[in-house]
Parts: structure tokens; sequence; C-alpha cells
């Protein structure tokens, strides 16, 4: 995002494959943590300084944006241009699980049609990537889909997630959208290399009949890659006022936007004689649209905000440019054209420039841009605006060029089953005929397409006489619900199978595992086609079952908590979606016996032969713990934590507290042992009551930590008397406090950092008991003989961020100020090719580059 005062994070990244620098320095930057080979790409959006998440939108709307760039405008003949049969594809890096449910709010608040993203990660799959603990990709992927939709809400859109933010995945991403879509959006890039010009980076963008776009970048000078490559039209911004009636009032060039000559790539034949400065390199961008984050877009995101934000930056120009393109091809495939780009991967770009003059474009002509060379806007072809931005009806009828009627063709029909399994292959049959029947004669050449964006389809074939006017293709679909598919011949001949109702298949590899008295864990292996997965439990060995949750489409596992103690349960699991699959295999498995409670015995939540599950870690002065409950008086004794091999070196320390903050214990760690479970006696139990949620927690020390991310969101975990409670609680639970011995109190998501206690049913007359208030950062208790004892805990109105890095310090806002985010990295232990050092920062700015 940009804002008032701009500040620069380093982040240390050593990738194997040429180096991509990120456009602009920010905190929380996007997914340096998930570095796993090849170069980190930024995405390139723009939240406003001034704005915050609210419950109602504010920015630009669909309608606003459509009228003042005249998509209202485009039509073919009756049908209006809005992208009907053509498919999108947005290519971003991570996962967002909240995409379709804010499109579909996005959608209501502004009457737009509602429409299923078909989301995919970056080899066609629904075992999506990780999310981004910053959120920054989550609101990228939010503002691509939701203004591709309103420019073009006849399109399909797909969402292809990309495993990590680097190159080799984004492109992988990239070259699985361009097989199934004619137009592709990248909102994202970084700084050019010398290796881009080759077939392994602008080779990526040569696919016939596919049209890509890229924002041109932030920062102005200099330009990024892939939008400078020749093969890929370069959106740069502007700052759009509209007139009266949401007419076009005027633009000038945004000081963001991404321009001027390339580093490596030579002018390509399609720009002489329109860019007219003196250059002999490639010059970008191509064109503009709004980008200003003053002048930005209504944008709805829940994973990263909590609803409305207006957010600009030229990721908001490419989709949208992609949405025309995909209406102009819309209006190509009704006058029996091929797709834009079918005969070469620049010749949408030469078509832009040919009409550089014509009137197809706004000439912005003011504005200037910032960067290392800054540019202005002005007559013709600048560094800041390109052509311009567009008038989009007189776009797109110069792209669709002369349409010419069908010629003269055989009918076509064919026939394939109504009911099929996602992933299973079978048979379409296609026949030709003529006014006599059967064509036995018939020569020509059909392709097959799908409603089905995933569908497995063969290449087109030419008949022989050897067919006798009749040819059976083999087809997979792999999209669970209604679909259909088309055979078109070279003549425009069509026919069209609707109605092929397709179910999911069923999940296999069901498990179930009980981990204490009350929760039995399960998992199982994703289905292809699925939308959702239905879990069942039966408790008398399958007579009758009870549903008892439905998860998204990429979650296969469930924890089923609060089951009776020694009983023995079944499972099943069926993937929704058509009419839904089979059920998976059963599994069974049964939940420890309780075991009654005596006085003296000491319990804890997990047990010390249970090993925790890490999947990131973070460092820095943080107290670190979870709430829990006990299901019966007694007292808590001391404190433990898990400690991995890379936690040593630093002091911890165990605390207890009550719900409200008051601090009833604490007790520093002694004599650690290199890994495991720590422990530390408290010198005075502390007598807790029923039923009544405390927070145990230790401090860092300003050291490293281990976190299970999203541990609590699949609910508690219950041993004996004590539970840990689940993530739906109050406040959640796995929460932190900024210092060490700082009140924990901050929701971590879910986080589990694997603090624990040591309890005992039984008290004593020497229990302790808070009394008395707190101040000046010192809190005192008096047990029931009277002893008194102190401690002391760190005022937590300000701290600072701790941080190892040698090269970088990061000193965080003031606390009221931020917002619940921990920025986490991954692939524990440490890698040698990231920096360790990552800011605990504000969330409530905004998020990305």
């Amino acid at each position: 995002m940009r804002r008032n005062t701009r500040s620069r994070a380093s982040s240390k990244l050593r990738p194997r494959s040429p180096m991509i620098d990120r456009l602009e320095g920010r905190e929380l930057l996007s997914t340096a943590d998930l570095l796993t080979s090849g170069t980190v790409i930024r995405p390139m959006f723009e939240v406003s300084p001034l704005a915050t998440s609210s419950a109602m939108p504010a920015g630009y709307s669909p309608a606003q944006i459509q009228a003042a760039y005249g998509f209202n405008q485009v039509s073919f003949g009756s049908v209006k241009g809005d992208g009907t049969g053509q498919t999108i594809a947005i290519v971003d890096a991570q996962d967002d699980p909240n995409i379709q449910s804010d499109l579909n709010a996005f959608d209501a608040q502004f009457g737009l049609p509602n429409t299923t993203v078909d989301r995919v990660n970056q080899t066609g799959g629904t075992s999506y990537p990780a999310t981004d603990s910053t959120g920054g990709w989550e609101m990228e992927e939010s503002l691509d889909v939701e203004w591709a939709h309103a420019m073009a809400p006849g399109a399909t859109i797909m969402l292809v997630e990309a495993s990590t933010a680097s190159d080799s995945d984004l492109l992988a991403g990239v070259n699985y959208a361009a097989a199934h879509a004619n137009v592709v959006s990248m909102s994202w890039g970084g700084g050019e290399f010398s290796a881009e010009t080759g077939s392994s980076y602008d080779g990526q963008f040569v696919h016939a009949g596919v049209t890509f776009v890229a924002s041109s970048g932030d920062n102005g000078a200099p330009v990024s890659w892939p939008a400078a490559s020749p093969n890929v039209v370069a959106v740069g911004g502007t700052a759009l006022s509209l007139g009266s009636n949401n007419t076009y009032g005027s633009e000038s060039g945004w000081s963001g936007s991404g321009g001027g000559p390339s580093a490596y790539e030579s002018q390509p034949a399609y720009q002489a004689g329109v860019v007219t400065q003196t250059t002999t390199q490639r010059a970008n961008p191509d064109v503009a649209y709004d980008a200003s984050p003053n002048t930005g877009f209504a944008v709805y995101d829940t994973y990263a905000n909590s609803g409305w934000t207006v957010v600009g930056g030229t990721s908001a120009g490419a989709p949208q440019w992609a949405a025309l393109f995909a209406i102009a091809d819309q209006g190509r495939a009704l006058g029996g054209q091929a797709a834009l780009n079918s005969s070469g991967p620049q010749a949408v770009l030469t078509s832009l420039y040919q009409n550089a003059t014509s009137g197809d474009f706004h000439d912005v002509t003011t504005g200037s841009s910032t960067g290392q060379t800054t540019y202005s806007a002005g007559p013709g072809y600048d560094y800041v605006t390109g052509l311009g931005s567009p008038l989009a009806n007189l776009v797109v009828q110069s792209l669709d060029g002369t349409v010419t009627a069908p010629a003269p063709a055989d009918t076509l029909s064919i026939s394939s089953p109504t009911s099929a399994v996602a992933g299973t292959s079978f048979s379409v049959t296609v026949t030709a005929g003529n006014s006599q029947g059967v064509d036995a004669g018939y020569t020509g050449t059909v392709q097959l397409t799908s409603s089905d964006a995933k569908a497995g389809l063969p290449s087109s074939y030419t008949f022989t006489a050897a067919d006798n006017g009749s040819h059976t293709f083999t087809v997979t679909l792999n999209s669970a619900g209604t679909q259909s598919i088309t055979a078109t011949d070279q003549n425009h001949a069509t026919a069209t199978q609707s109605g092929i109702t397709v179910s999911p298949a069923a999940p296999l590899n069901l498990s179930a595992s009980a981990v204490s008295t009350s929760q039995i864990n399960l998992t199982w292996t994703g289905s292809t086609g699925a939308t959702g997965y239905t879990v069942q439990r039966s408790a008398n060995g399958g007579s009758s079952w009870t549903t008892v949750t439905t998860t998204a489409a990429g979650t296969t596992s469930y924890a089923d908590t609060g089951l009776a103690a020694g009983t023995t349960y079944e499972y099943r699991v069926q993937a929704t979606g058509g009419n839904n699959s089979g059920y998976s295999n059963t599994a069974t498995a049964t939940t420890t016996a309780s075991v009654p409670v005596s006085p003296g015995t000491t319990d804890t939540i997990w047990s010390n032969s249970y090993t925790p599950s890490e999947n990131e870690y973070a460092s820095g002065s943080y107290d670190v713990g979870v709430k829990f409950t006990a299901s019966q008086a007694g007292q808590v004794t001391g404190v433990r934590f898990y400690k991995q091999t890379w936690m040593g070196g630093y002091t911890h320390v165990g605390y207890l507290w009550s719900s409200n903050g008051t601090m009833l214990a604490k007790a520093t760690f002694t004599g650690e042992s290199s890994y495991g479970w720590q422990q530390v006696s408290f010198s005075n139990p502390v007598a807790i009551s029923a039923n009544t949620t405390y927070i145990v927690s230790f401090s860092t020390g300003g050291g490293y930590f281990g976190i299970s991310g999203g541990f609590f969101n699949a609910g508690g975990v219950s041993n004996g008397p004590l539970q840990a409670l689940p993530g739906s609680t109050s406040g959640g639970n796995g929460v932190y406090g900024y210092g060490n011995g700082a009140f924990p109190t901050t929701n971590g998501g879910g986080m589990n950092f694997w603090a624990d206690v040591a309890f005992s049913p039984t008290a004593s007359a020497s229990v302790k008991t808070a009394v008395a208030t707190s101040g000046q950062g010192v809190t005192y208790f008096q047990s029931p003989s009277a002893s008194v004892g102190a401690a002391f805990v760190a005022p937590t109105t300000t701290s600072t961020s701790s941080t190892i890095s040698q090269n970088q310090a990061a000193t965080r806002p003031n606390q009221a100020a931020e917002a619940v985010a921990v920025s986490i990295r991954r692939n524990v232990p440490q890698s040698s090719t990231v920096d360790p050092s990552w800011p605990i920062g504000p969330r409530s700015f905004g998020f990305g580059l």
C-alpha cells in the first residue's frame, strides 16, 4: 500500500535464478517468508492512505467505471458486450479462502450477476497453497477477481493460485492459465534481469490465441518484468476524475506509474514510429488505467480486512484491461473469428499501436512519475501513460476487425452421457450430417470445448474417409456441477451437449485417530471436482449417521471434539458438488478412557511424550500462551513449554494470568534441556476455580519461538480435567502480548505457541490468591497465611519489536494502533537464504506492494 510516510523493511534474498528486486519496500512484505526457489515477485496494488475497512464501500463503483471508460457502450448487434463465453485467468500467489464469499458480497452490493470463481492451484488442482500471513496476496486476489468480473460480468473468472511468490511458481500458474483461457492477467512483477528475453521467461507468453496483460509497477522507473516483455500488454497508471453522471472528466498521469525504456528488451516493431522518445529499447507502459489510491476502487476483502477498502495501483488496471480483451474475444467469436493473438503473440499490441491516433484512447498529457528517472506525460506516447486510457467501445471495435459470415458447412451433432464422475474419462461422439442424413464423406476439422475450464479435452481432429462422418473422442470433466461440451469445425458448424451432471469422486484414505478423552482427528485424500466435504459420524456401528461438519474444497482434515471418553465412533466423508460423491471408506477410532482424578495428581494439556508439529516460527520479545479451563477446582503448580533446538540462548519466564489480566504467578525457567518439554514450578501454587478461563504463557526473552498456525481453529484440546479452549472462544485462542511479561491478550488467529500448565486437582492451605490491584508495573499477591510476594509486570503501553538481523531493526508503532498480526517465517529450522528478522507490524494500514 501507499502510505504518507514510506518505510523500507529489508529482506535478504539469495535466489538461485536471476534476481528480481521488489518494486517498493514496505512493512509486512508479502510472501518473502515463503521463498522456496527462484525469485520472489510482488503484487502491485495500493491502498488509499486514508482508507480504512468499513461496512459500506467507498471508492469508485463498477457502474461509474463502466460509464467513464465506455464499457457500457459495447455491444455486438443486439448482444451486450460483457465477455460471455470467455474465460479470464487471473494468476496470483498463495490462497484466498474467502474469495468466493467476498465476490458474492461485492456482486450483491453493486447488483452484478453472481458467478462462481474457478479457483485452482498452479497445476489446476484443488489442493490450495498456504495463505499469506500478511494478507497482501489475498487483498490482491480480491481486487483482481472483483474488478475483472465487474467489467466483464458475463465472463468466467479463473483464479490460479501459485504455491509461492517465486517466479518459477507464478510462471507455472501462467502456463496452466494460458492452456485454459484466452486472456491472462498478472498484477505483479519485479525488476528486470538479463535472462528475461529467453524462452524460459518471455517465451512463456507465446501461446496462440492468448492475450497476456501485466501491471507496469507502482514506483515509476525503472520498468518491471513481466510488463517489459514485448509479448505482454503493460498497463500503467492514471488518476481519473469523473464528470457529471459518471461521465469521463479528466485524467492525469499517476506518480507511481511504472515506465521507461527496458534495460534488456529491444524495441518491438509495433512501437516503431509511435514511440518518439529516443531509445532502441522496448518502451513501457503500453496503455493506462486509473491507478491512484486517491481515486481508487471499492474492494471487499475479509481476509486482510474486515470489509470495504479503497484500492488503487497498476494492479487495478491489469484485470480490467483483461476484461476488455475478453469482451473483444466475445465479439470475435460471434463473428466467427479466432481469438486475439491467434496469428502471433504480438498481434494485439500491433493493433493497439496501429490505432494510436484513431481516437481509441484518452491521450493523457499531464502528470509525472517518480522513480530513479522521472518522466512526464505529454501528447502522444509517453513513459507514464503509454498510448493512454481506453475508450472501451472503440478499442473493441478496432480489435474485432472485419466480421465475416460463416461459410456454408455440414451440420454437426454430438452425443455423450448425461452424468459423469470428475476425473474419470468418458466417450463423446461427433457426427457430421447433411440434408440426406449422416455425411459419410465429411473431412472437416473439429475442436471440442467445454464449460468446464478444467476439462481434459483432446486436440482438434480432422475427419478422414475412414470415419464415415462420425468420430468418438475421449473427454475428462474435472469440475462438479452441470457442464456442457461443444463441437465446432473450421466452417463454424457447431453442436452442444448440455446438462452433463458431473459429480466429484469419492474421498479416499479416510483415517481417524483419537488424541484425548474427547477428541478424534480425521484426515482424508481430497477428491477431483469437490466443492467441499461433508463429515458424518456414527456411535452405533453405522446403523445411523449424523453430519458433524462441512468443510471447504481444500480442507481435508477435521478435529471432532466434545466426544465421550472411552467410546468408539465411526466416520465417513462425502465430497459435495453436482449430485455429490459416494462415501469414503469408514474409519473407526475410540477416545481415551477417562481416568478418575485423585488428589495429588499433576495434569497437563499435552503429555511429555507429545512432540508438536510446527509449521511456522517467529522471533522477538513476546509473551505467548494459551487460554485454558479445568473441569474441577485445584491448583496450578507451574508452567511448561515445548523447546526446539533453535530456541536456546534466551531466558524464558512462565506466567499464570486471570482472564482479565491479573498476573497470578511467575517463575523463571532454569536448567533447560536442549530441546523438549521444559517445566518450572511456582514457589507457591495458585488456586484456580472450576470452569473458569485462565491463561498460561511464557516469555520468549527476545529469541525464537515455534508456532502451529491455525491449530485452535479446528477446535480445543481436552486431556483429563484440562481443556485448551477452541479458537472460536471469545477473543480467540493462541494469544500473545508485546514484550516479555506483557499480558497475552492479542488474538493470534488460532496459533498454538505450545505453552502448557501443570495442574493438581487438590488445593492446599498455602495456595496464594490475588487480592490487590496493580500499579507502577507491580502486582501484589497475598496468600491465606498473609505472606506477601511481588512480581514485576512490564508496562504494555509501548514496546519495541526485537529482531536478530544485523542489518535491520523495525520499531513497532504504538500498541493501541496495532491490529492482530504476527508476521511469521516458515521452513523451520531457519533457512539460510532468508534473513530471519521479520517484524511484527501493524495490519491496520492495509497491505501489499
